[in-house]
């Protein structure tokens, strides 16, 4: 059983891109920089040709996060800063964490397109 992965380092110049981009279509003021995080994604064996078995040159990458809480919880959520607030928030893989609804699905897709249009541009 593997019980390790690999570390995710995001491409600097592609979170640039990706980041102007975000901060143009959705406002800089929605835009979040989040702290480091511990995990366990599999995201960054997409982006190693070695890791991810591919063969090849690695593929530069960036990995975000979006919003999937209502900005009246969000506003609520005790905390001041990003990763205090998270605290107290149903997180992916928890049994309560449920983002399903239309903001969330509207904001990933928006946030996806202008993404790959940024670094493809």
């Amino acid at each position: 059983m593997l019980n390790e992965t690999l570390a995710l380092h995001n491409d600097p110049t592609v979170v640039d891109h990706v980041r102007r981009a975000h901060g143009k279509h959705f406002g800089e003021d929605n835009l979040y920089d989040m702290p480091c995080l511990n995990g366990s994604e599999d995201f960054p064996y997409f982006g190693s040709a070695e890791d991810g078995g591919f063969g090849g040159e690695d593929i530069p990458y960036v990995y975000w996060f979006i919003g999937a809480t209502p900005a009246e919880r969000w506003a609520k959520t005790p905390g001041q800063s990003v990763a205090e607030k998270m605290r107290h928030l149903e997180m992916p893989h928890s049994p309560y964490y449920f983002p399903g609804n239309e903001v969330t699905l509207r904001t990933g897709i928006e946030a996806m397109v202008a993404g790959a249009l940024a670094y493809l541009a």
